[in-house]
């Protein structure tokens, strides 16, 4: 075992490139109750932890949580950036399996007492015996782990095993009772690190250098990158494979990106592979393929996706075997609607994995929180959801705006027309009328504009295609957009600017992150407010033209289906 032993804080915090110093708030770190406090042992535990904390985000794990006191110090340091989740056995889960090396048993009331007591509300506790836990499949993608559980060597061994797939590559995981000087002096602390050894042993990770603070009682291991392995070509068996390495991006990335082939009138497939067409045509390598079973058809729930997965449905592993093995061919793989496959699987493929999505957070629930933490980064297109990403624990998560197509627009529009031609629709709106969040506010605006150019389900008007919503476009001054709840996001967003039609449109805070306010769009929050607004800008021609001249030039710009994907080739460089 590689130990590089370190004689101070700021030299460990040099080793392992930490910017930021960690936050001590307990008040009896150097009390000595016993002869394991000396040499301020516990004032060194707490700099570990507290300092590598104060220099992560995203979810951390650990193992034994005790009263609570380490669970505090990550907690506190960690703040708003991540959760702490923490187990411990309860006294009724112990048994032979959960080893004989430990501190002591507590009750429910006693464990994790320390960080209750002050009130943290980043640290989520579970119970369980770790020697027959099932981590739940959440937990993923981990920043850090603290092992502190049983100090038997077959437990710190399995207790590794058991964290070391979860954590992603650049994390940590931290053992406790982990110290060279001592092993030979206190058993349980040479118990703990012959589980290290065997570990790291197995794993291939002997030469790697654990860092230890002087009078600590740490070893930090920082994950290196994934050891190619062959590649699956399919999911037969309920054991996750092992971890894959991500492709090193050659010159131009190869993108996979799957979709859904939803019931629609329309053929969902055709538009997908016809997007796809004009994206190779600009130079893009990227190719599609159906993610639906029985093409066409709903995406399943995660209720029912984890309950085919846990009986090894036939139906999804052909499609799972099919996408293992196109996805060796590929650098990134794109799950472009976030549907239907399991976290489990998810890992196995060889490729670096985007996860996208444009249903939150009405959706959230049952599409993307349950798989999210899966995938190496996040692409949102809600941008007022983004730090809810990031809450549940997702590393990397990032605001893709849905764009439009190239279909959805007039190819021939510029400025000068907009500036200059006249539009015989003074107001449209193409959107459901039926939700009950959202029909009061329809109604208030269909009674300010009686004779406006109002369609979709629920409205007298009725419903209008793609190609006549476009058309409706092309003729309109004032265009009005409206969420059931945080946005914007809805192709609206973009097709309304794109056809020179001025926006008028909800959330306004979070707009403001996409079109700049009162030059390129104008926001509101209140159905009162957007009335009189509309009502405004209908009455002041020059104002309208110019605003949506300018939010044209934006779409044009930065929101054309290129340019949309094109951010995406960019990110995924950025982190590969």
């Amino acid at each position: 075992m590689k130990i590089r032993t370190v004689e101070t804080l700021q030299e460990f915090k040099l080793c392992l490139a930490l910017d930021r110093d960690g936050l001590l708030l307990e008040t009896d770190l150097d009390l000595v109750e016993t002869d394991c406090d000396w040499f301020e042992r516990k004032r060194r535990d707490a700099e570990v932890l507290c300092t590598m904390a104060a220099n992560l985000a995203g979810p951390c794990l650990e193992i034994g949580t005790s009263f609570g006191r380490s669970a505090f110090n990550l907690g506190t340091n960690l703040g708003d950036r991540g959760t702490i989740y923490t187990v411990n056995l309860l006294p009724e889960q112990h048994d032979s399996s959960g080893g004989k090396l430990i501190t002591h048993l507590l009750t429910k009331e006693q464990i994790g007492v320390f960080y209750r007591t002050h009130g943290l509300k980043n640290v989520v506790q579970l119970y369980a015996n770790t020697a027959q836990w099932q981590m739940p499949t959440e937990l993923d993608r981990l920043a850090l782990v603290f092992v502190d559980g049983a100090h038997d060597t077959e437990l710190v061994y399995s207790d590794s095993k058991l964290v070391y797939e979860r954590i992603r590559e650049g994390g940590y995981i931290v053992w406790h009772d982990f110290s060279p000087e001592l092993r030979r002096k206190h058993d349980w602390i040479d118990a703990s690190m012959c589980g290290v050894e065997r570990f790291l042993a197995e794993y291939g990770l002997a030469g790697e250098e654990i860092f230890h603070l002087r009078d600590s009682w740490t070893g930090v291991l920082k994950k290196p990158a994934r050891r190619a392995v062959v590649v699956p070509t399919g999911v037969t068996s309920s054991n996750p494979a092992p971890m894959v390495s991500v492709k090193p991006p050659a010159r131009q990335l190869r993108i996979l990106l799957g979709y859904g082939v939803y019931l629609d009138e329309e053929s969902v497939r055709n538009r997908y592979e016809e997007w796809l067409a004009r994206l190779r045509g600009a130079g893009i390598d990227v190719t599609g393929t159906c993610l639906t079973l029985n093409p066409p058809g709903p995406c399943l729930t995660w209720p029912e996706l984890e309950a085919r997965w846990k009986r090894r449905d036939p139906e999804l592993l052909r499609l799972y075997d099919r996408l293992g093995r196109e996805a060796a061919d590929y650098d990134v793989f794109v799950n472009y609607n976030g549907i239907n496959l399991h976290p489990d699987f998810v890992r196995q493929l060889p490729t670096f994995n985007i996860f996208s999505c444009f249903d939150d957070p009405e959706n959230s629930e049952n599409l993307s929180r349950p798989v999210a933490t899966a995938y190496d980064l996040c692409l949102v297109g809600n941008i007022a959801e983004v730090e809810t990403y990031r809450k549940w624990g997702v590393a990397d998560a990032r605001f893709w705006p849905l764009g439009f197509h190239a279909t959805d627009t007039d190819p021939l529009l510029n400025g000068d027309r907009i500036l200059s031609e006249g539009r015989a629709v003074d107001l449209a709106l193409v959107c459901e009328r039926r939700s009950p969040w959202r029909r009061e506010r329809l109604d208030k605006l269909s009674r300010a504009f009686p004779a406006q150019a109002f369609y979709g389900p629920g409205w007298p008007n009725g419903y209008l295609s793609k190609r006549e919503t476009i058309e409706l476009y092309r003729r309109t001054k004032v265009g009005l957009n409206i969420h059931n709840s945080s946005g914007p996001i809805n192709f609206r967003t973009y097709e309304l600017p794109a056809n020179g039609v001025l926006q008028i449109c909800d959330n306004k805070s979070h707009l403001a992150g996409i079109f700049e306010l009162n030059k390129e769009v104008v926001g509101y929050e209140t159905i009162e407010e957007a009335i009189e607004l509309c009502r405004y800008y209908l009455e002041h021609e020059d104002e309208r033209r110019k605003i949506a001249t300018a939010g044209w030039e934006r779409a044009s710009r930065d929101y054309n289906e290129v340019a949309v994907f094109k951010l995406l080739e960019r990110y995924a460089t950025e982190v590969i």
